[in-house]
């Protein structure tokens, strides 16, 4: 069971517009030990997340879905919940976009392990007082294909 100080396992909101992406994605979480809800996109993840009673520890999101976007989506999420970590997943290779230095970045197509280590390391930072101001510089992605 993953945790730390609060009781039970860290839930994670899962928001993947590709059915067998979303599986996959959530089968990994579930397989760690998380607990996963699992949305189509930043329309269904803001509904989940305004009726959710509990915390929500981590947003796991790609960046282009129908309805709302991920990076839409992650800083409405972060303005109501500033200890939420967020990672973006993209498979467009040639997409530019800026993120916040506190959010993850993950190129789909990837591997488990890489998953892993950016949750991981998005929740041992969870609680971390020095980004919740949101006056930080944002870090620029962009990534072209060969």
């Amino acid at each position: 069971m993953v945790a730390d100080t609060q009781s039970g396992p860290r839930q994670v909101l899962l928001a993947e517009d590709e059915p067998i992406v979303r599986d996959m994605i959530q089968m990994f979480l579930h397989s760690w030990g998380y607990c996963v809800f699992s949305v189509r996109n930043g329309r269904e993840a803001m509904d989940f997340a305004e009726e959710h009673q509990g915390e929500i520890d981590l947003l796991v999101s790609d960046v282009t879905m129908p309805q709302m976007g991920g990076l839409e989506l992650a800083a409405r999420l972060k303005a109501k919940h500033p200890g939420l970590q967020v990672i973006l997943l993209s498979g467009y290779s040639h997409t530019q976009f800026v993120l916040k230095p506190e959010w993850k970045f993950i190129h789909k197509p990837f591997l488990s392990h890489e998953l892993k280590a950016a949750v991981e390391e998005s929740l041992k930072a969870k609680g971390d007082p020095c980004f919740l101001d949101g006056d930080e510089p944002s870090t620029f992605v962009s990534r072209s294909g060969s």
